[in-house]
């Protein structure tokens, strides 16, 4: 997961069926999805400022903790479109608290985890939760509340979740200092257990619908074992070389699985992802942007925290704290970006946004190679430029998948943009960790580690600093190429679109 809501969530809020409420129920039913909602977030962010600690306390090495962020978002990515059709099956308030569940079992196996591997195996049950929970979490509003309602409570929601987006990250990992990176997913237990007694006694039952449309399973299972596939591949390839025959058949069977994916949703009456939303133009390039930038993000949001703690000595609750300034960029540029997208259209901003993250990712590319490592000046610079066209991307964006798939597509559409761009950082975070392990193995120094090994002596510590920066360096000026092409993704956009 990334530091920064995932775009197209309001479409998930307003494009629900609306379903009758108590007055007094509303403002328990608002609490529980900001709960929710910015439990999820925190729990997906503090994880990656925290892998250092983990990697030190269970000996993991550099795909074992690849996988622990992997294992959760591939679950994620790849159930989280058949949300939607269970809650229309068993009800939303059945499948939501059943993610809630799940999503706490989980953190209670993860908290207690004693190896890397099963650490992966809870994550990836975590991650399932999470695809029942999430969206659950938005969609409450959409259905509970009337449409005179929504302003508010929506202005409510972006308010409570951007605090948490602040403050959240930070607190976990200082809680992850003072006592043990366990805290980060006990914490989780007890903000659950009030979610789901305020969800049994305050979100009306609804109705479940055994005669709506049906469960896209094979969809579902094609696309985790397409994903499934490539992330191996990715992951192992650093240790193995691209040449190595299972390198060579994971790849193989993605490129099998993602072809047979596509024909199955061709084919089946009631597909998890509607190809024919792509037949508009202005969707499909809104959503290639989405997947190139999101992936982007997701890949600069596990890997700056590495450098922030092994190059510049940070505890892992500052490393979360130097995102704050891209959280404060969007939250006091949104309202201001959003009226000039009114006013001028959201094309401009489309592009002039990527070209923006891009110098800021430059830039502190660039300052990994300076002499003194002052998070100030080698760090701070590019992260403003990065919430700057964070700020002029997200709105925008969101208002054109929704622009382009019309109102009568708008749910599915917001979902589908919304799933793509977790999908996007699943395999955002296999490739540009595979290209850095790669760059410090062509350094000849300290192959396949993100974190610096113990018992080194002083020259052996300079070394592995040098190595890191310069994979770092090239890594993000990738990062901040694929900006670029997302940026001229955007002149593909006819004017008249806007």
């Amino acid at each position: 997961m990334s530091y920064f809501r995932e775009p197209c969530s309001h479409g998930v809020i307003t494009e629900q069926n609306h379903v009758d409420c108590l007055a007094s129920n509303k403002p328990f039913i608002l609490l529980i999805s900001i709960l929710a909602s910015s439990l999820a977030f925190i729990d997906g962010t503090v994880v990656n400022v925290i892998l250092p600690l983990i990697a030190n306390s269970l000996n993991a090495g550099a795909g074992q903790l690849q996988w622990i962020v992997e294992s959760y978002l591939l679950l994620l990515a790849a159930c989280m479109l058949l949300s939607g059709s269970l809650s229309d099956r068993y009800g939303i308030r059945n499948v939501f608290i059943t993610g809630c569940g799940l999503f706490a079992l989980a953190s209670l196996l993860c908290s207690l985890a004693t190896t890397p591997d099963t650490l992966i195996i809870f994550r990836a049950l975590q991650g399932l939760g999470g695809a029942l929970m999430i969206p659950g979490s938005l969609a409450l509003l959409g259905t509970y509340f009337d449409d005179h309602e929504q302003g508010r409570v929506i202005g409510t929601w972006t308010a409570a979740t951007a605090a948490s987006m602040a403050i959240g990250p930070v607190a976990g990992a200082w809680l992850a200092e003072l006592l043990s990176w366990r805290w980060v997913f006990v914490v989780n237990l007890p903000i659950l257990l009030l979610v789901i007694g305020m969800g049994l006694r305050y979100i009306p039952a609804g109705h479940a619908s055994a005669g709506q449309q049906p469960i896209d399973w094979w969809g579902a299972i094609l696309v985790a074992a397409a994903l499934s596939a490539l992330i191996v591949g990715l992951i192992e390839q650093p240790a193995l070389s691209l040449s190595h025959p299972l390198i060579i058949g994971c790849y193989a069977m993605a490129v099998l699985l993602f072809g047979l994916f596509i024909w199955w949703q061709q084919r089946v009456s009631s597909p998890m992802l509607p190809l024919k939303l792509f037949a508009n133009r202005a969707f499909s390039i809104v959503n290639l942007i989405t997947f190139i930038i999101y992936g982007a993000f997701a890949a600069f949001g596990f890997l700056l925290p590495f450098r922030l703690i092994e190059i510049h000595s940070m505890s892992p609750s500052m490393a979360a704290a130097s995102f704050i300034p891209v959280v404060v960029c969007v939250f006091v540029l949104s309202s201001y970006i959003g009226t000039l997208a009114d006013r001028h259209g959201s094309r401009r901003l489309l592009i002039s946004g990527p070209f923006a993250i891009a110098a800021g990712w430059a830039y502190i590319g660039y300052s990994a190679s300076w002499q003194e490592q002052s998070f100030w000046l080698s760090i701070f610079p590019g992260m403003l430029l990065f919430g700057i066209g964070l700020a002029m991307l997200a709105g925008p964006l969101t208002a054109t998948v929704l622009r382009a798939a019309g109102q009568h597509n708008a749910g599915i559409a917001s979902a589908v943009n919304n799933t793509l761009s977790r999908t996007a950082g699943l395999i955002a975070v296999a490739v540009f960790t595979t290209i850095f392990l790669q760059l410090m193995q062509s350094g000849q120094a300290f192959a396949g580690s993100l974190t610096l090994p113990e018992g080194l002596n002083v020259e052996q510590t300079q070394l592995f600093r040098q190595a890191f920066q310069q994979a770092f360096s090239t890594t993000t000026y990738l990062l901040a190429a694929m900006s670029v092409v997302a940026g001229l993704t955007g002149l593909a956009l006819r004017p008249a679109t806007e």
